[in-house]
């Protein structure tokens, strides 16, 4: 994690950084909390972090209130996000909501990020699983704006079309980037800024993974999303996390 924290801090065209791994050689109760502790150690640039509940929430304001210097230095210009992942169709596990609300209070930006995957968990047409990404992002933007009035958030996206022969998540399927292009203009059309962009199928950095991702930023850009994020660095359905990739994907991003 600290190494490709230092190689995405190096790239001039991401702006906003995620670690794209998870530690498992290091107790997992409360690994939210290294994660922080360790990307705020590698950069300087806005963090797209995570928590394990609301107690994960609290611990990474009061590390972030320390480095701002105060909380209330803090509050005026965040630098990091958490992001919500919800559960397709049409839930959101007690955890996930109680971390909401707790970022709701703290005044820390929320990613509200829907995880479906047509042909599962969502129905198989691209028109559907927007109407149900759409109702599990909006009832996490209700909640938040009943907590706290006004309160940042994105519509974020990492779902994906489900391959009928394999049953896999396909990130690089072309279903799959005209679903999040259609989702940056929906997120617009309720006045919600968007980040779009996912994992895709390729398991190397070969050719198939420079087609698979310079077509899913393409389209992400021509559909107006804000943000591209979640796809950089990551390979074979979001499983794999690449350094050489990383280079790449900062160079089709420029």
């Amino acid at each position: 994690l600290e190494d490709l924290t230092r190689v995405q801090d190096s790239l001039e065209n991401l702006h906003i950084m995620h670690g794209i791994v998870n530690p498992q050689d290091i107790p997992q109760e409360g690994f939210d909390r290294r994660l922080f502790s360790t990307m705020m150690r590698g950069t300087e640039r806005f963090y797209y972090s995570q928590a394990l509940g609301k107690n994960g929430v609290r611990d990474q304001v009061k590390m972030a209130s320390l480095i701002a210097g105060n909380n209330k230095k803090f509050k005026g210009k965040p630098f990091f996000s958490i992001v919500l992942c919800t559960v397709s169709p049409l839930i959101y596990p007690r955890i996930r909501l109680e971390e909401l609300m707790e970022c709701a209070e703290s005044g820390v930006p929320l990613f509200l990020e829907a995880d479906a995957i047509p042909g599962a968990t969502t129905p198989i047409s691209i028109a559907g699983t927007l109407v149900e990404q759409s109702a599990n992002v909006l009832a996490g933007v209700c909640l938040a704006q009943m907590v706290h009035p006004g309160h940042p958030c994105v519509y974020s996206i990492a779902s994906g079309i489900m391959d009928m022969a394999t049953g896999d998540y396909s990130g690089g399927a072309p279903e799959t980037q005209i679903l999040h292009a259609a989702t940056a203009q929906i997120a617009h059309y309720f006045g919600l800024p968007c980040q779009a962009g996912t994992g895709i199928d390729s398991v190397l950095p070969d050719m198939q993974a420079g087609y698979e991702r310079g077509v899913q930023f393409l389209t992400c850009t021509l559909g107006g999303a804000d943000f591209v994020h979640l796809a950089t660095g990551m390979l074979e359905q979001m499983l794999t996390a690449s350094y050489e990739q990383c280079v790449l994907d900062d160079e089709i991003l420029s």
